[in-house]
């Protein structure tokens, strides 16, 4: 299996399948992008994957894809918790902040980096996605 098979999976049972019938190539940060891209379904595919390679390097890029991905449709607040455990020395940024468009995934992030100090740019992004007010009340 191709990395450019992985990233094209749109379901978790293609990659499934795939992985019966043929070796898996090496996992790496771009497929994990990738993956995130997918929405909702993308958490799913990087379960899966993780599973599969669970020594992968976790990236601010990762991180960022996975947040911006999030639009309502159930959150990825597990797997976002599940992922900075893997990288001990992946830290909250103000990029990730401003990359999240749903409050449970914000609670996260803050409840990973308690004194975070948030910039106004990144009240101004999250004022405007659909729980933007909840958003900033979070944030303040």
């Amino acid at each position: 299996m191709t990395e450019a098979m992985l990233k094209a999976a749109a379901h978790s049972e293609i990659i499934e399948v795939l992985r019966k019938h043929r070796p898996i190539c090496q996992i790496t940060p771009e497929i994990l992008v990738a993956a995130a891209q997918k929405s909702y379904k993308g958490r799913k595919l990087m379960q899966l994957l993780l599973d599969h390679e669970p020594d992968v390097p976790i990236t601010e890029a990762i991180m960022i894809t996975l947040l911006e991905s999030e639009t309502g449709f159930g959150s990825s607040d597990n797997l976002i918790e599940l992922l900075f455990e893997r990288n001990d020395e992946l830290q909250v940024t103000e990029a990730m902040l401003k990359a999240v468009k749903i409050c449970v995934n914000m609670g996260v992030l803050l409840r990973l980096a308690p004194g975070i100090r948030v910039m106004q740019d990144v009240l101004q992004e999250s004022s405007n996605y659909s729980e933007g007010e909840e958003l900033v009340a979070l944030l303040l």
